[in-house]
């Protein structure tokens, strides 16, 4: 046990993600209880304690000195140098983006990584090339009057073993999405009112998965936003269609009619058995048709989502299934490695699945970069998530000109973006000089509560957006 005593809440966040770093699976907790405390680490003011010794930092900047101070000392003690270094938060490309901003060059930004925050110079290049991308592509954008919209369905097929975003089985709420879209539209129309006289940048539409709808419900949500918001300057609109198992023709031939430029079919692994295992009800035959009939119906810009460190999957398999996927030639592939969340069935159940381990993580990073740079795939984005495998990061790669900038700005956090559906989460940007002030509307996250509470939901907005 790992004994923390934190007066501050952004302190003790990263001491946590520190300690879960440097130890997986170590329980932390603020009082013994009388089990044996492996360390205790203290933080009052500029006195820190951890074990028998006493430091005393710097105040100007308690955070950092803090943060700074214990990842030396588990380093130290454990002889391990953490891939990100000393840096726990889930954008490491944002501090680079602000000092691209500033007129840092290259050597500087990577230079500043791997002395000050003791980032891997590997992590530091990609940080670096990741953050060089952003701040092109969203080089002349207008942040102050315009914004982006997320839209989000909270239906799967099945739920996965890994996720614990909001998604509930279609199979027990079929006979409530036409209620759920009802209470979706008023909140969109309010949301058009709101925002009345900005400029919609992009559209997202995300779930759960969209493509659970029926054809004529998609048919209905997209006629609504085509209706409702100004699209004469939108530069982007995705849609999650996700799951091949929720996908067909008219669906797509639905999406296809409408503004939807951007579409994302996500097999997360190119193995039958490790489907199975994660709880897909579909196999890898049925995700090579689903591409096939989305490139045929004429979508020329699709994503596909692989994740490295599924349970029970070799790194071998794992390149076979980033190679499978290359082979497609989508325009995006996005690598994520395994963040296992409480709320997981893959956590709740941990003790089923405990022979099932991937010990390659470290291999599958760098083999995806390398593969997919050498077949033309540039890094765009990324981010980083609690717990996840190896330390490591998702990473979006794209073929130039293709990028998502949905993906980069909500990762930067520079621009507004609006929210709506069922465990949706708005953010609204207000700048302030050199620093932005972010503050949040979050909507309940189950979809009776949504349906009932509407109102209330749309009021959260107004109130934020008013003052």
């Amino acid at each position: 046990m790992y004994l923390i005593d934190i007066d501050d809440q952004e302190i003790e966040h990263n001491i946590r993600a520190l300690l879960t770093s440097f130890y997986p699976g170590c329980d932390i907790a603020y009082n013994s209880e009388g089990a044996d405390v492996e360390l205790s680490i203290s933080v009052k003011g500029t006195l820190v304690s951890i074990g028998d010794e006493q430091y005393t930092i710097d105040s100007s900047d308690r955070l950092f000195g803090v943060t700074k101070l214990i990842y030396k000392i588990l380093s130290k003690n454990t002889g391990i140098s953490l891939p990100w270094g000393m840096l726990t938060g889930v954008r490491p490309s944002k501090i680079l983006y602000s000092h691209i901003a500033s007129g840092s060059g290259r050597d500087e930004c990577i230079d500043y990584l791997v002395k000050e925050r003791f980032v891997s110079p590997k992590k530091a290049k990609l940080a670096y090339e990741v953050a060089s991308k952003e701040y092109k592509l969203l080089g002349g954008m207008n942040y102050s009057d315009h914004y982006s919209l997320y839209v989000g369905i909270p239906f799967c097929p099945t739920r996965c073993l890994y996720c614990s975003f909001t998604a509930y089985p279609i199979s027990r709420y079929e006979k409530r999405v036409d209620e759920y879209l009802d209470a979706l539209c008023r909140e969109l129309a309010a949301v058009r009112d709101m925002m009345s006289g900005r400029v919609l940048d992009t559209i997202y539409i995300g779930g759960g998965t969209p493509t659970t709808l029926k054809s004529e419900q998609l048919d209905r949500l997209l006629g609504f936003i085509e209706e409702k918001f100004d699209l004469s300057n939108l530069k982007e609109f995705s849609l999650e269609a996700g799951r091949p198992d929720s996908i067909d023709e008219d669906k797509l031939r639905v999406i296809g009619s409408h503004r939807v430029d951007r579409i994302s079919i996500n097999p997360q692994t190119m193995q039958d058995k490790t489907l199975e295992v994660i709880g897909r009800k579909h196999k890898v035959e049925d995700i090579y048709k689903a591409y096939d009939l989305a490139k045929n119906i004429g979508f020329t810009n699709i994503n596909m989502d692989l994740i490295a460190g599924l349970p029970g999957e070799s790194s071998d398999e794992f390149r076979d299934s980033l190679m499978r996927c290359i082979e497609l030639k989508p325009s995006n592939i996005t690598v994520h490695c395994l963040s296992v969340k409480r709320a997981a069935r893959l956590n709740l159940m941990k003790d089923v699945y405990k022979d099932m381990t991937f010990d390659g993580i470290e291999v599958a990073v760098p083999l995806s970069f390398d593969l997919l740079s050498d077949a033309g795939y540039k890094p765009y984005y990324m981010y980083r998530q609690r717990n996840q495998a190896g330390n490591q990061e998702n990473v979006g790669y794209s073929m130039e000109g293709s990028e998502c900038l949905y993906n980069i700005l909500i990762m930067e956090e520079l621009q507004t973006i609006i929210a709506c559906g069922a465990g949706a989460a708005s953010k609204f940007v207000y700048p302030q000089g050199d620093r932005n002030r972010i503050e949040r509307a979050e909507n309940v996250k189950d979809v009776e509560g949504y349906i009932k509470r509407i109102d209330e939901m749309i009021e959260r907005k107004r109130i934020l957006w008013n003052n």
